[in-house]
């Protein structure tokens, strides 16, 4: 990505972001994003974004850590049901773009956003066993209650 793009994006994060939950790094491990994403109740995580192929590709999402499913199974391979993909280091990622609708317009504020809201029906599917991300995300189309 470049400066001027960069620039740009980290601008528009900054708008809606606490400064403190913004941290970019360029390094010997790549290029990556790390955004703060509270959900309540002891539920924080950070976003790990892949900034190597962005904008021409969805970068890869990762959770600071490796979550788990109801019965206390990883969520560390590809998993239609909860929208995963391959683990690394030990850190879910999460599948939460269709790569072949991807326009290099899309922003990182939308990623944040696609990241944050996958976050948020995970959590609830761990405590209450019901809401899919599919479902939830049909109920936000249709202006119901989530």
């Amino acid at each position: 990505m470049d400066s001027e793009r960069l620039e740009i994006e980290l601008k528009v994060l900054q708008r809606f972001l606490h400064p403190s939950w913004i941290t970019y790094e360029n390094g010997t491990r790549g290029e990556w994003l790390y955004l703060y994403a509270p959900k309540g109740r002891g539920n924080d995580f950070t976003l790990h974004i892949d900034l190597r192929r962005f904008p021409y590709a969805p970068p890869p999402v990762f959770i600071d850590r490796m979550l788990y499913d109801r019965h206390g199974n990883p969520l560390d391979k590809p998993d239609h049901f909860c929208h995963t993909l391959e683990s690394e280091r030990g850190r879910t990622q999460i599948c939460y773009y269709r790569p072949t609708a991807w326009q290099m317009d899309e922003s990182l504020w939308m990623v944040y956003t696609l990241g944050s809201l996958w976050l948020q029906a995970y959590v609830k599917w761990v405590s209450s066993g019901r809401l899919t991300i599919d479902e939830w995300i049909e109920r936000i189309r249709k202006g119901q209650e989530v």
